[in-house]
C-alpha cells in the first residue's frame, strides 16, 4: 500500500506509483464467480455485470457507510478510480508452445478529503470483495490517521453530483445495457467482442505455421477502468483487446520478417492473411544478394 499526501513530490509519486505496480503485479487468478457482498445500498449491482463491477460497486458502498458512521474527522468526501486487466499471454518459439499463462492485475486508488487537506493510497485490487476490502480499511484508516497532520491544499477539487448520465453497449452487451436504467453522475460502457479462448489458442495460431520457422507473443483479454466518489458519481468502462507480435525466419541464419496483428476481435481469415504476407516478404529476401559495385 502506497500513501500519498498533497505535498508528496513528484518523484515520490513516481517512486511510489512503481513500487505500488510492483507490489501488485503478482498474478492472482480468479477461480470462481464473485457473489456482491449486500452492501451496496443505493448503488445496486449489475447481476450481468463483469464480477470485477460488483466488487467495485460493492466497496464504493463499504467506503462510504465506514466514513459516514466511523470517522473521527469533520465531513470527509473521498473518491476511488480502479485499473486493471484480465489476460492470457501465450510465447511461441519454433512454432511451439513455449510458455503460456492467464494474469489477473488492478490498482484501487483511494483518495480522501477532509477540512481542506486530502491524502491517497494506493492497493492492489484482486476481484474479491472480502480480500479487497479488508486491505481497503486499513488504506483508510491509515489515510484518516494521516489526514489531521497534513497541510491545507489551496488547489484541492471537492466531488460534487454530475448531471452526466450515460449508458452504453457495444456487440454482445448492447441490449442488456441499454435496457439498465442509469441514474445523474452515472456511466457505463462495455465493449464486447470475440477473443481466442485459452483453448483455442495454440490451435489457431499455429494451424497456418507448422511448416514454417514462427515465433512470437500473443496477448488478449480484457482491460478496465473505473471511478466512484461520495457524491454519487459512478463509471464503470471494459473493453477486449489482443495483439500478436511474430517473426518468421528464413533458412539463412539472417533472414526474418517481423509481423504485427492488433484488434478488438480476432479474425483468423486476417490471420491467415497476414502470414501469407510474411512469407512473401521472406521469399524476397531469400533472392541471391546483388553486391553494388563501388563508385
Amino acid at each position: 500500500m502506497t500513501l500519498l499526501s498533497s505535498e508528496t513530490p513528484s518523484s515520490a509519486i513516481e517512486a511510489s506509483a512503481i513500487e505500488s505496480a510492483a507490489q501488485s503485479s503478482k498474478p492472482s487468478v480468479i477461480r470462481k464467480p464473485i457473489k456482491p457482498s449486500g452492501l451496496n445500498a443505493g448503488l445496486s449491482a449489475d447481476t450481468d455485470a463483469h464480477p470485477y463491477e460488483n466488487v467495485f460497486v460493492d466497496l464504493l458502498a463499504a467506503i462510504a457507510q465506514q466514513l459516514a458512521h466511523q470517522s473521527n474527522l469533520a465531513e470527509t468526501h473521498f473518491s476511488a478510480s480502479l485499473a486493471g486487466e484480465s489476460s492470457q499471454f501465450t510465447r511461441f518459439n519454433g512454432s511451439k508452445v513455449r510458455q503460456s499463462g492467464h494474469v489477473c492485475d488492478g490498482q484501487l486508488q483511494i483518495t480522501l478529503i477532509s477540512a481542506e487537506r486530502t491524502a491517497t493510497a494506493k492497493i492492489p485490487f484482486v476481484g474479491e470483495f472480502e480480500t479487497d476490502w479488508t486491505t481497503a480499511q486499513s488504506a483508510i484508516a491509515q489515510l484518516q490517521a494521516e489526514l489531521p497532520h497534513l497541510p491545507v491544499d489551496p488547489y484541492i477539487v471537492v466531488p460534487v453530483a454530475s448531471s452526466r448520465c450515460q449508458n452504453q453497449g457495444q456487440g454482445q452487451d448492447q441490449g442488456s445495457d441499454q435496457g439498465q436504467g442509469q441514474s445523474q453522475g452515472q456511466s457505463r460502457e462495455v465493449r464486447s467482442s470475440q477473443l481466442l479462448s485459452a483453448e483455442a489458442i495454440a490451435d489457431t495460431l499455429l494451424a497456418p505455421v507448422q511448416a514454417l520457422d514462427f515465433s512470437g507473443l500473443y496477448a488478449g483479454g480484457l482491460a478496465y477502468r473505473a471511478y466512484g466518489d461520495s457524491a454519487g458519481n459512478r463509471h464503470w468502462f471494459e473493453a477486449p483487446s489482443f495483439t500478436l507480435d511474430y517473426s518468421l525466419f528464413g533458412v539463412s541464419p539472417n533472414q526474418a520478417v517481423k509481423g504485427t496483428l492488433a484488434g478488438h476481435e480476432w479474425n483468423s481469415d486476417e490471420y491467415a492473411q497476414a502470414i501469407e504476407k510474411t512469407q512473401q516478404q521472406l521469399a524476397l529476401l531469400a533472392r541471391p544478394a546483388k553486391a553494388s559495385p563501388k563508385g
